[in-house]
């Protein structure tokens, strides 16, 4: 059961030197015979493993965990095709902000910014293999 007194479903648990493990039921119930000194190790998504001497008839009572992942940007190329998509996995690609309009449009092929002047930049665009 978890801190509140509900019951865990699906979690799994793993006797200690052995390949056996098994799985609580949706009232959070388990049933198996093992050794008096046995130990075991209970672990469910979202809760933090717990590792316990066995006893017969015991409840275990698991704490709420969380799982912390990376950062995941997905990326899309407009001027491709739009389902087809890439996982950046540079963090500093995916943290920072473009300095500049080309910087914004640089990982795009075949588009581009080309600078006029000192404050003018213009688009251009053109794929390979196609003419204007």
């Amino acid at each position: 059961m978890d801190e509140t007194g509900q019951p865990v479903e699906k979690a799994i648990i793993n006797l200690k030197g052995s390949y056996q493990s098994f799985t609580t039921d949706q009232n959070g119930e388990y049933s198996f015979s093992a050794d008096s000194e046995s130990i075991a190790t209970v672990s469910c998504l979202n809760y933090q493993p717990r590792t316990v001497d066995l006893v017969q008839d015991m409840e275990i009572v698991l704490k709420e965990g969380s799982i912390e992942l990376d950062n995941i940007v997905v990326k899309a190329d407009p001027l491709y095709d739009v389902p087809h998509s890439s996982i950046i996995i540079d963090e500093v690609k995916s943290t920072t902000q473009p300095r500049s309009v080309s910087d914004l449009f640089k990982d795009i092929p075949g588009f581009g910014i080309q600078k006029r002047g000192a404050y003018v930049a213009e688009p251009i665009s053109g794929r390979l293999g196609t003419s204007s």
